[in-house]
């Protein structure tokens, strides 16, 4: 474009961002410090060079403290600098695209692994109540055998034992009734 507010209306109105902007200090309308000022609020990820032939320091200075300008382009300039000045801008450019789209499937992915954590963390909710019934089961069971075992298994060893509980407390009498009943 040939003058700032053109630019500017051009940057406001484009649908997809410019990768690079390279200005002129000395533009009819706004200095190129300016105009890449507003260009960084309406486009932060635009790579911005500003090219002039007036070496005023401070001006340059303001601008790339600003964060306005990323390069400064000297005139006249040599063809194969310029060259690699658009390269490196581009790249640059390209860089910050590769890194938004890598922090978008970050995003993605980790909202898929909150999810799939949050269905997880429910399975094992339930897992864990299912174990713990079955765990109650089992001890049931367990004390079913051996009230069970108890009164059906009996081993001589047991059916002796049990006879001296009853015979023990009966004192001389119990003791005869086992020796007739081992007699």
């Amino acid at each position: 474009v040939t003058n700032g507010e053109s630019a500017l209306e051009r940057l406001k109105t484009e649908t997809q961002p410019f990768s690079q902007i390279i200005s002129d200090q000395r533009m009819q309308g706004i200095q190129g410090t300016q105009f890449l000022e507003h260009a960084k609020r309406l486009h932060p990820e635009t790579i911005r060079f500003l090219s002039t032939k007036d070496s005023d320091m401070q001006t340059i200075i303001n601008a790339v403290n600003k964060g306005a300008v990323q390069r400064y382009i000297s005139k006249p300039w040599e063809n194969d600098e310029m060259v690699q000045a658009i390269q490196y801008g581009i790249g640059q450019y390209e860089l910050f695209l590769e890194e938004k789209a890598l922090i978008t499937l970050a995003k993605q992915q980790n909202a898929k692994l909150y999810e799939l954590n949050c269905e997880l963390m429910e399975t094992a909710k339930t897992q864990t109540k299912e174990l713990l019934a079955l765990d109650q089961e089992i001890e049931s069971m367990k004390a079913q055998q051996r009230k069970l075992n108890r009164h059906t298994t009996l081993t001589p060893h047991k059916i002796m034992e049990e006879l001296q509980g009853i015979v023990v407390p009966l004192g001389e009498k119990g003791q005869e009734m086992f020796n007739n009943l081992f007699a």
